[in-house]
């Protein structure tokens, strides 16, 4: 017979059945069945069992002040991992401690920075088909960044490329037998494929969900009213987020509408043989363009410049501001200079924000705003004056 505890684990389970449970008891997160062994093989800890002889029960753990390494290694590992927390203080508890889901983490949902590359932008993506075209919404769930647009069917491959996503997520119903275009294209161009419910893909719940998260009474304001496939997988990507993360998502304040025609159109292909941002051969970013070219000094300018190569500017008033911003700073070297070393004291902003925002934060995040917030009167006080565009 089960006891209160493992009846409790195996109705949580039954709800996150495609995720791995780390199962707080304690001072640690156990995994049990097939949840342990899976566990046991791929993070080199200890199987066990809970009680012996036939009723035994496959058993592993951590310490949970050590979980977020482990939690790295079943991500890397192509693994979803649950979270279940202790919700109660146990001294309080009557019976069994009341425990419950606090996130779930996915390739595409990751925000803790010790997991995450500093200089790589770590997107969810989600694709919705639509008549003679497919949506195309992507969120970078550490910063806030969320971008959508309708893609013409013949080029959602070089754009799924040009973002080059973590996860990917698409309506339930796309066939996964390979009958459905689609579907290999999501699969051979992301590094994890996540079937999400067919109906939050409907147009006017998607647009309902977009509405109710930013409070707002249209998109109209956002460029987005009239946008059809890219809404649908821009609400989608919202629903995902909250069921995953639990937590608040107001750190994701706008949704940009990508405006095809003020950059080139690069395809998978020509990406790939330009070595824009990795190497043919390894798949790395050292010997590539990005890696020759970036010299900059946070976490913030690196994943700007990974973004402007891929996505090269077409309008000459664009380009001639870029180029006006770069001769300011080719010709003042001591502003250059001054400006490289107070960069270099500034922590990546965009991630610690949204940490802090979505209350999944800890001393040193606040340690770090409060350097931040120090270091932005020196920058400011350096660039008074100019002009350019930087």
């Amino acid at each position: 017979m089960a006891t209160p505890v493992m009846e409790q684990y195996m109705r949580i389970k039954s709800e996150n059945k495609d995720a791995i449970l780390f199962f707080r008891m304690g001072d640690f997160y156990e995994m049990f069945y097939d949840d342990a062994r899976v566990a046991a093989r791929v993070l080199g800890i200890a199987l066990t069992s809970r009680s012996k002889g036939e009723s035994a029960v496959p058993m592993a753990g951590m310490p949970h002040h050590a979980a977020q390494a482990y939690i790295q290694k079943m991500i890397q590992a192509g693994y979803r991992v649950a979270i279940c927390d202790q919700l109660q203080d146990p001294k309080e508890a009557k019976g069994i401690v009341e425990r419950g889901i606090t996130r779930i983490i996915t390739p595409g949902t990751i925000i803790e920075d010790n997991i995450l590359e500093p200089k790589h932008n770590n997107y969810l993506a989600a694709i919705s088909p639509r008549k003679g075209h497919v949506g195309l919404a992507w969120v970078e769930a550490s910063t806030g960044e969320f971008g959508a647009h309708d893609v013409p069917v013949d080029e959602i491959v070089d754009e799924i490329a040009r973002l080059a996503p973590a996860e990917c997520i698409i309506p339930d119903n796309i066939a996964s037998d390979g009958s459905d275009r689609l579907y290999g294209i999501a699969r051979d161009n992301c590094r994890a494929l996540t079937p999400h419910r067919a109906w939050i893909f409907d147009h006017q719940t998607a647009y309902r969900t977009l509405l109710k998260h930013f409070g707002t009474a249209s998109l109209e304001g956002y460029g987005c009213e009239e946008m059809d496939g890219g809404v649908c997988a821009a609400g989608a990507l919202i629903d995902y987020l909250n069921e995953t993360q639990r937590t608040s998502l107001n750190y994701i304040t706008t949704l940009r509408p990508h405006v095809r025609g003020q950059y080139c159109v690069l395809d998978g292909t020509t990406r790939r043989c330009l070595e824009l941002t990795i190497t043919q051969r390894s798949l790395r970013r050292e010997g590539s363009l990005l890696w020759v070219i970036d010299k900059t000094r946070t976490p913030m300018g690196g994943r700007l410049m990974e973004a402007w190569i891929n996505l090269p500017l077409r309008e000459v008033a664009q380009i001639e501001r870029r180029l006006d911003g770069v001769q300011a700073f080719f010709e003042n070297a001591t502003l250059r200079k001054n400006l490289r070393e107070a960069l270099a004291k500034m922590p990546d902003m965009e991630r610690l924000s949204a940490r802090i925002a979505s209350r999944r934060c800890n001393a040193r995040d606040l340690l770090g705003l409060g350097k931040a917030l120090e270091v932005l009167p020196e920058i400011k006080k350096l660039l008074a004056g100019e002009k350019a565009a930087i």
